[in-house]
């Protein structure tokens, strides 16, 4: 019998992560999404096109949705939207584990 995953180290996250792959499809408007962990810490960075609506805050608030999202909350958040830019928009957001 293995033993039940650590949750502080985001072990977990693959598995939650699979059964809500969907939210990158029907929720976000990136057209790449880069993700690592790091520091006890899950980073997302999301490149989206400039004539694009934006939907990094939905996407956010579903994936970390109490009910049916991860057990995770927004530590941090930086993002270029408000930026002029001649290409993309770039958010960058580090989320954490709610325990």
């Amino acid at each position: 019998m293995y033993p039940p995953p650590d949750e502080s180290t985001l072990s977990w996250l693959g598995s939650g992560l699979l059964r809500r792959i969907g939210l990158f499809r029907t929720v976000s408007s990136a057209y790449t999404t880069d993700m690592w962990v790091s520091d006890d810490t899950w980073k997302i960075e999301m490149l989206s096109c400039l004539d694009v609506p934006l939907a990094h805050d939905e996407f956010i608030t579903w994936l970390c949705d109490p009910v049916w999202g991860l057990d995770l909350s927004l530590r941090e958040m930086w993002c270029t939207c408000d930026v002029a830019s001649d290409s993309e928009h770039e958010c960058r957001f580090e989320l954490g584990h709610n325990g």
